[in-house]
């Protein structure tokens, strides 16, 4: 008996196998691969178009099978398929070198940004730091001398002058009340400086403080023509202390013929004033004292007076002694045409009792502060004077990134890794969660975590750690699950 024959002897034509089912001979095909029309030759599956590839992220189709790939920052896992976010270490551009800054380093997507302490900036190289003259600019407050040094600046006086309260402007120097420059009989304080003169019967020395008495004959002539002062605006100090001045008034029923003219009268029966007048216009019954020398012959009070003044209207009120009451404060002027006080840039008020109201400045108090923020302005200069944690000429300024405080002058203290913020205004550090202490210099005990380490970790298994910023077990290898009880291997069986 023939013994049968095998229908795919020679392979039958097929492109990949021949089987024979009941003697009859059928193609197929290798896996990924499926069989053509003409029932011989194999086609390649897409597995990716078909949607039999089961990948995660993105499928690439090959001859006769796949591949699975993952998006940047994951890998594959074992199966092929699946992909898992890989934990990148996060590198700090600012580690090396401080970025190349200069000062401080922030770390940014784009790299390291510079940036530089307070009274600095940034040179054109972006990393540099370089000292900002604030007395070349014109951002200092100085009212009289600038002195610019490295991070800042201070404001200085010129002699006579001392520095006043807001550290800007310059406060005069009553020399007179100085022990050691004390005259030896009245002392005449100015601004910026002083005079010292004497008594009747007395004249100054070489020296300018000394008093000298008078011999016989200087002292008969005296008695007829002493000259009390011929200092403007009768600028005593000492002694008495006392707002007052000596009243120079004439009648004012009297005329001058002319425009000018020298005469001598008699000033409420003590004083003899020799005077040069000259007629204000529209004032027929007011004459204004345009030069003057006081004389006495009797031994009459000297008062005293803080201000500058040319005559007092003859309104102004009378004492019995001769003097009349000052009628300005604080370094006001008495103006007798206009029968008023004028007061000092920064002084208001009918006789000048009061500062400027917040927000004014300057002469009669008219012009407004430009201070932004709640900064306050010199009542005279009207430079901003700005609270804790701003700067800049008008207060607009945050304090820069390390400093804080008035003017922006301190340094913050905080250990900047651990650090989420430094107040601007006083200093104090907002830590990173994980850390405590008052530079946040410390990190949170065993056990504790979040910001100031106020919050209690939960039960971490299997040599887990509590993580001191998220509060999370961070799981040893092999465990995963909040509390480290998942080993991988059931997880993996799961899926």
């Amino acid at each position: 008996m023939l013994s049968e024959m095998n229908p795919c002897t020679g392979g039958n034509g097929c492109a990949h196998i021949c089987q024979s089912e009941n003697g009859i001979a059928r193609c197929a095909c290798h896996p990924g691969y499926q069989l053509s029309e003409d029932k011989k030759a194999c086609g390649d599956i897409n597995e990716c178009a078909e949607g039999l590839a089961d990948c995660s992220h993105h499928c690439v189709n090959t001859e006769g099978s796949f591949t699975c790939t993952c998006r940047a920052g994951f890998e594959m896992g074992a199966d092929g398929k699946q992909c898992y976010r890989i934990e990148l270490e996060i590198v700090n551009s600012c580690e090396k070198n401080n970025g190349g800054c200069s000062h401080h380093c922030e770390h940014a997507t784009g790299g390291p940004r510079c940036f530089c302490n307070h009274g600095h900036q940034l040179d054109s190289d972006e990393k540099t730091c370089i000292d900002f003259d604030e007395c070349e600019s014109g951002e200092a407050c100085c009212a009289q001398l600038c002195i610019n040094y490295s991070g800042g600046y201070e404001c200085g006086c010129q002699e006579g002058f001392l520095i006043s309260s807001d550290g800007c402007g310059c406060d005069d120097v009553d020399e007179c009340l100085d022990v050691s420059r004390a005259c030896d009989q009245l002392c005449i304080n100015s601004a910026g400086t002083y005079d010292c003169t004497c008594e009747e019967g007395y004249r100054i020395g070489s020296d300018g403080k000394t008093c000298i008495s008078l011999d016989d004959d200087e002292l008969e002539e005296e008695k007829e023509q002493l000259e009390v002062v011929r200092f403007p605006g009768l600028l005593f100090k000492n002694p008495p202390q006392l707002l007052n001045y000596v009243a120079a008034s004439l009648s004012p029923t009297y005329e001058n013929e002319e425009d000018e003219e020298e005469d001598v009268k008699d000033v409420q029966g003590e004083l003899t004033a020799l005077h040069t007048f000259e007629k204000p216009e529209n004032k027929s019954k007011l004459l204004r004292i345009k030069s003057y020398h006081l004389y006495h012959n009797k031994n009459v009070t000297l008062f005293t007076c803080s201000i500058f003044f040319i005559a007092c209207s003859p309104k102004t009120s009378e004492k019995e002694d001769g003097g009349s009451r000052c009628p300005c404060q604080n370094g006001g002027n008495y103006d007798p045409l206009m029968q008023q006080c004028q007061c000092p840039p920064g002084i208001h008020g009918k006789i000048c009792e009061d500062e400027c109201p917040k927000g004014f400045f300057g002469k009669n108090c008219r012009r407004k502060c430009k201070c932004a923020n709640n900064g306050s302005c010199h009542r005279v200069f009207g430079t901003c004077m700005c609270e804790p944690g701003r700067y800049g000429r008008f207060c607009h300024l945050d304090c820069p990134k390390g400093a804080y405080g008035a003017g922006c002058s301190a340094d913050c203290q905080c250990v900047e890794e651990n650090t989420l913020e430094c107040s601007a205004k006083n200093g104090s550090c907002t830590c990173k969660s994980g850390y405590q202490g008052n530079r946040c210099q410390k990190a949170c005990p065993h056990g504790l975590w979040g910001s100031e380490c106020q919050l209690s970790c939960g039960s971490c298994e299997n040599g887990g750690e509590c993580n001191k910023n998220s509060g999370n077990c961070d799981c040893p290898p092999g465990y995963t699950g909040p509390s480290c009880t998942m080993g991988k291997s059931l997880i993996d069986a799961g899926e």
